[in-house]
């Protein structure tokens, strides 16, 4: 669901989108909500709004819970202000934030209808995304043998994070648990899980390539400098 794009009702757009991969730009998600920021402050306002349009619903174990999972990308171009010849080198950086529903239980949740199927397509993705990890960890510690099949086509959370997890990329998770008692089997899974997580090892390499300007390309990188000078 498109939290940026919204419906005749003001809130997020529901037309559930489709995930495609590209030979070229790798995994994509036509028709998605793409916002031209230039600031720090612009990255703020587009992460609050489109966070405001989660699903939220109280449960037995949380007051305010997120009923999805939710990812934020930041893409990066880096191109210098004057190129050589008819050619510009440039630099392409992807930022991935996620925010993961946390795994329930439906005993101690006490879900029932809606909230019941949500917390299992919830727990469904994360046993998704902790197959990839164990698989990614597995082949980090055998590195002598043959690269494993890594599951990223089991849900569409996972194959959206392919790159994040499995490509040229520096990755950080922050594990969220409690000290009450009560959550000590949630609290030890989820270490156990982050755990798994920081034994993946990924070679990176600076994402950056030539160009070819065009004459209209010509003519604002002129109109740019004549800018500076006045």
């Amino acid at each position: 669901r498109d939290l940026l794009a919204l419906d005749q009702h003001g809130g997020g757009d529901r037309q559930s989108l489709e995930i495609q991969q590209d030979p070229v730009h790798g995994i994509l998600v036509p028709m998605l909500t793409e916002v031209d920021i230039v600031s720090q402050e612009q990255v703020e306002e587009v992460l609050v709004y489109g966070n405001k349009r989660r699903t939220m619903a109280s449960t037995a174990n949380n007051l305010v819970s997120s009923r999805s999972h939710a990812i934020f990308q930041i893409t990066l171009i880096q191109q210098p202000r004057t190129s050589i010849a008819h050619r510009s080198r440039v630099t392409i950086s992807k930022f991935s934030l996620c925010d993961l529903a946390g795994s329930e239980r439906g005993a101690a949740s006490d879900n029932r209808g809606m909230r019941h199927t949500e917390a299992a397509q919830i727990n469904r993705s994360l046993l998704a995304l902790g197959n990839c990890i164990n698989a990614l960890a597995d082949a980090a510690r055998n590195k002598h043998k043959a690269s494993g099949f890594v599951p990223y086509r089991d849900s569409k959370l996972t194959r959206l994070l392919k790159d994040s997890l499995g490509g040229s990329t520096y990755t950080v998770m922050i594990a969220n648990v409690s000290p009450a008692s009560k959550c000590y089997e949630e609290s030890t899974n989820t270490l156990k899980y982050a755990q798994r997580a920081r034994g993946i090892r990924n070679p990176v390499y600076k994402n950056s390539h030539e160009v070819e300007l065009h004459a209209a390309e010509y003519q604002q990188v002129i109109g740019g400098l004549h800018e500076e000078i006045k």
